[in-house]
């Protein structure tokens, strides 16, 4: 809400000098989440950066929930989730059932198209669930594939701290910026670099028609 009102005042601010056709907006953890909400529904927003958003943010709920049971390890699913205030109560009932939610988190992502996503995971903290984050990138991306623009929806990994850039961010996080804010067609961001491999028929069972 916060970030719209900023875009808000800024049409109507021309004296401040800002191109509101390239505007980005980025987060960490909790403010990665707030990131992702903001470029699923603010159309202005041309480039979305989500970093490390975990729970509520760019893994899925589905598959965090079987992390965690396969790996005896916490991930931000939703039994972690509860009790936080930026999620509604009524989120609560599907604890233990998150099979039955009408949605999953690849959704949230693909509103954003056609307009571009870099998702930024790190593989060593277990509880962002990067392998969660995974699935919902390649789940995403059929959207944005069936949209014809399959490059502006990329991800991007590496086994860093919580929060902590790594160098090997930064050529993915240079391309986005080059094309969708700067507008060089040239470059590519055909990216998807993850370091696990997902069982994508049975996580991804659907097939999505190419949409007009």
């Amino acid at each position: 809400w916060g970030i719209s009102r900023i875009i808000d005042a800024l049409e109507v601010l021309p004296e401040a000098n800002v191109d509101l056709t390239r505007i980005a907006v980025s987060g960490c953890s909790f403010q990665g989440k707030i990131a992702l909400f903001a470029g699923a529904f603010d159309e202005r927003i041309a480039l979305t950066l989500p970093h490390e958003s975990g729970g509520g943010g760019t893994i899925s709920w589905r598959y965090s929930d079987m992390l965690e049971d396969r790996d005896h390890t916490e991930v931000e699913n939703l039994h972690h989730a509860l009790g936080a205030p930026w999620y509604a109560e009524a989120l609560a009932q599907f604890v233990n059932s998150p099979n039955q939610l009408p949605f999953d988190h690849h959704e949230l992502i693909a509103m954003i198209a056609p307009r571009a996503v870099l998702a930024i995971e790190s593989s060593r903290i277990a509880r962002m669930g990067a392998e969660a984050a995974r699935i919902d990138a390649l789940a995403a991306r059929d959207v944005f594939a069936a949209l014809g623009v399959p490059f502006r929806m990329g991800a991007t990994e590496e086994d860093t701290d919580h929060c902590v850039w790594h160098n090997g961010f930064t050529p993915d996080l240079e391309a986005y910026v080059d094309r969708y804010l700067l507008g060089d067609e040239s470059v590519d961001t055909d990216i998807l670099r993850s370091k696990y491999d997902v069982d994508v028929a049975t996580w991804i069972p659907w097939e999505t028609p190419t949409l007009p």
